[in-house]
């Protein structure tokens, strides 16, 4: 490695400790923490990509702030809140049988839902759901 990618490569490290500030602040939205570096989307996800620590980092980041919203929605459900015991037992007791059971009317087009699991390496998997309509 010369001198000069060194430097350079000191420099992207001081902009993502930087930007790792911004995200921070803006609590995890990436759009916010890109406008507060002044810097584009396809340079986070450059950085994103081709840096294992700095992806590291974000995942940590991310898991932060999820403690921060459970532990928040839990101090919700100790005080008796009723709408936030309800979320927490549609989202995570399902299993319990707490889930809604939403039926669809049979006029017009009919849905299809869509469920599509994406892998990105080195990141934690993601869920679309997407519903689809089709003439019947």
């Amino acid at each position: 490695m010369t001198e000069t990618d060194k430097k350079d490569n000191l420099s992207v490290q001081k902009l993502q400790f930087q930007f790792m500030q911004n995200l921070r602040i803006a609590h995890g939205n990436v759009g916010e923490a890109c406008k507060m570096m002044q810097i584009g989307r396809d340079t986070y996800l450059q950085w994103l990509n081709d840096d294992a620590n700095f992806r590291f980092d974000v995942m940590v980041l991310v898991e932060e702030i999820g403690d921060f919203v459970e532990n928040a929605l839990m101090k919700k459900i100790q005080d008796g809140d009723t709408q936030a015991i309800m979320f927490f037992c549609k989202t995570k007791l399902k299993h319990r049988g707490y889930q809604e059971d939403a039926k669809a009317a049979t006029t017009g087009p009919s849905k299809t839902k869509i469920n599509v699991m994406v892998n990105i390496p080195n990141q934690p998997s993601i869920q679309i759901e997407q519903n689809e309509e089709t003439d019947s």
